[in-house]
């Protein structure tokens, strides 16, 4: 640690020192002396940013870390003049507190984490480094990973996710595929990007995807044109005729979207049609979702999927990969809404429990910022306490890998899959890439497995064939 270092370190103890003292003077309803107090917390901060001022730009966090906790400064600053005691209390303990110690822990460590390989700017390092998962590191185990991926596939990767990894199961694992190489080399490499139009379009999967063990779509609204299940041209006005028809509770969904998104529940009352609270038609439907959309019936669903979160339909992320003419299964995990959203998608909120190679749900799930629950957050479900079973679930194995021999553009495909109330896979939807740290985190293993070198060895060789030609 460099003298500078040390000095911005002592500045921020000197600084959470005044400020727990001014906490306390708060509670004690001493005010003037907590003003006081603060005042020496805010003189000893203005110093600190001076300090920073010549901090090497590398560390190109800091800056911003510091701009959070000015704003926080200024946030408490107007409580005190306004006399919000309570309020201020609050702000001092939860904010400017947790600040302080963000920014601490990030001098105090960054140069050790770099050392070690890790990508201290991305994303993934903040929610790992605030969720505690970086705490314990082994540079010979690290060593151990870089040299891997230098042997098969000669470049240096962040070890930000195997430390992770090491955290959560106690195994350090070479071969778990940093989301860097996942999302921007190793998919490119296995998918074909400029054949992605057709296949993410939900209304076309009638015709990519041959099976009856899907969604019961209603309506389709392709370039504009309204069309059935089946396909039968609609004049607009048949199509509102439609839906009123239908008299129960549907769900929208925009057809050009994937992993989630523009997804809404309508709610059939009293002879009309509900978006929330307000009354909705094919007018107010067309003006949200645009000339794309499918409408579908509300899926059933198994009690086993239901239990964690009852208000949303709960899905297997499921994950296949065509590698030398075979297709192989790799993994699943489920997937779970919370805070009573219809979505069980981790991008909007929800929360991924892995599932092992017999069907079973693990003890624990985690969300998109690495939060880790071992009873759901909505409900109090407990994945720890339940030890349960995908029913049938081998044939849940076999439903998507034939259905990924209807796709021949991408070898790498992610399949959402609902679990009938009969205990039977219904095809949702296809993706083409996803949260890859998530997936290997939630299932404890490697993406690629057994596989993982000849698939690091083909992309290498594959990169360095365009780098030279």
């Amino acid at each position: 640690m460099t003298s500078l270092e040390a000095l911005e370190i002592k500045l921020i103890d000197r600084s959470t020192d005044a400020l727990d003292q001014s906490i306390e003077a708060l509670d004690a309803k001493e005010y003037h002396s907590a003003i006081t107090l603060y005042n020496t917390v805010l003189k000893a901060f203005e110093a600190l940013k001076k300090s920073t001022v010549t901090a090497d730009p590398v560390y190109k966090l800091l800056p911003e870390k510091i701009e959070q906790l000015q704003n926080e400064h200024e946030n408490a600053v107007k409580l005190f003049e306004d006399s919000s005691w309570e309020e201020l209390n609050e702000v001092l303990t939860k904010s400017v507190r947790t600040k302080f110690q963000d920014l601490r822990y990030y001098l105090r460590y960054r140069d050790y984490h770099e050392k070690l390989g890790m990508n201290i700017y991305s994303k993934y390092f903040e929610n790992f480094r605030k969720h505690h998962y970086l705490e314990t590191c082994h540079a010979d185990s690290l060593s151990e990973v870089r040299n891997y991926w230098e042997e098969h596939y000669y470049k240096n990767v962040d070890t930000v996710l195997p430390t992770a990894f090491y955290s959560l199961t106690g195994n350090y694992e070479p071969r778990i595929i940093p989301q860097e190489q996942m999302r921007f080399e190793i998919i490119p490499f296995l998918n074909d990007k400029n054949q992605l139009g057709m296949y993410k379009d939900k209304n076309m999967y009638d015709r990519l995807i041959p099976s009856d063990r899907t969604a019961n779509t209603i309506l389709k609204r392709v370039n504009g044109q309204y069309f059935d299940g089946r396909n039968i041209f609609l004049t607009r006005s048949e199509a509102a005729n439609r839906i009123m028809r239908q008299q129960m509770d549907l769900i929208v969904k925009a057809s050009q979207s994937d992993d989630g998104k523009g997804i809404a529940k309508i709610v059939y009352r009293s002879g009309q049609y509900l978006l929330g609270k307000n009354k909705v038609n094919l007018k107010n439907i067309e003006s949200i979702w645009g000339e794309n959309y499918l409408i579908q019936t509300v899926i059933q669903q198994h009690e086993i999927m239901s239990a964690p979160h009852p208000h949303s339909l709960n899905t297997l992320r499921m994950v296949t990969l065509r590698w030398k003419g075979e297709i192989h299964h790799l993994l699943t995990y489920s997937r779970f809404g919370k805070d009573k959203s219809i979505q069980d998608n981790g991008g909007k909120g929800g929360i991924s429990a892995g599932v092992t190679e017999e069907g079973f749900f693990k003890n624990f799930a985690i969300d998109k910022e690495a939060n880790f629950y071992k009873k759901h957050p909505t409900t109090g479900y407990s994945f720890e306490e339940n030890n349960v079973q995908v029913p049938n679930y081998e044939e849940f194995k076999l439903f998507v890998t034939e259905l990924h021999e209807y796709i021949l553009h991408h070898n790498f495909i992610t399949w959402d899959i609902a679990v009938s109330p009969q205990g039977y896979p219904v095809f949702l939807e296809m993706n083409f890439w996803g949260a890859n740290w998530l997936q290997q985190m939630v299932t404890e293993k490697p993406i690629f497995g057994e596989l993982t070198e000849e698939i690091l060895s083909a992309v290498s060789e594959t990169k360095k064939y365009e780098k030279d030609s």
